[in-house]
């Protein structure tokens, strides 16, 4: 929500009951994610999608996403996803082109990470900015971001304060 009205985005994301998190980004790519697993310092996702243009292709995968906090203000992370095309025909295309398909893919996982690292950096070089930007949002929507929106306002209270 925060980067769609940021204009990092122009599509939402949602999530079912299920946990699952859903997202159209009206170019032709839509699939979606489901954290499958948890660490302190790592993250994995099945993922499933399709990407329409001159041929649709349709696969899913995982998504392993390591990461360490570096310093007080900084997260280092790395990535991998690992696709299976549904279409054997198209699987057959892809191995042939991979590096379109590699593209592609990395496209999208490099998407599916800036806005909200986007979103972290303005809450630590701008948060009055981005503090404006939650309380403008409609109510029913900002509930959705409450949690952040305190954190952010203890820490600036305390950076305040401090000195």
């Amino acid at each position: 929500m925060l980067a769609q009205s940021l204009g990092y985005i122009r599509y939402r994301a949602a999530r079912d009951d299920k946990g699952r998190v859903f997202a159209d980004n009206r170019e032709g790519a839509s699939g979606f994610l489901m954290q499958v697993a948890a660490t302190d310092s790592k993250r994995a996702y099945f993922v499933e999608g399709s990407q329409r243009g001159l041929l649709t292709v349709r696969g899913r995968g995982v998504a392993v996403v390591d990461f360490a906090q570096t310093n007080a203000d900084t997260i280092e992370y790395t990535g991998a996803l690992f696709v299976k095309v549904d279409n054997i025909v198209l699987a057959a295309l892809a191995q042939l082109f991979s590096v379109f398909v590699h593209r592609t893919v990395d496209h999208h996982f490099e998407h599916l990470l800036k806005h909200p690292i986007a979103v972290s950096t303005m809450a630590m070089t701008n948060t009055p900015a981005l503090l404006e930007r939650i309380e403008a949002v409609p109510s029913e929507e900002r509930a959705l971001v409450k949690p952040f929106a305190e954190l952010l306002r203890r820490q600036t209270n305390a950076a305040g304060a401090a000195r």
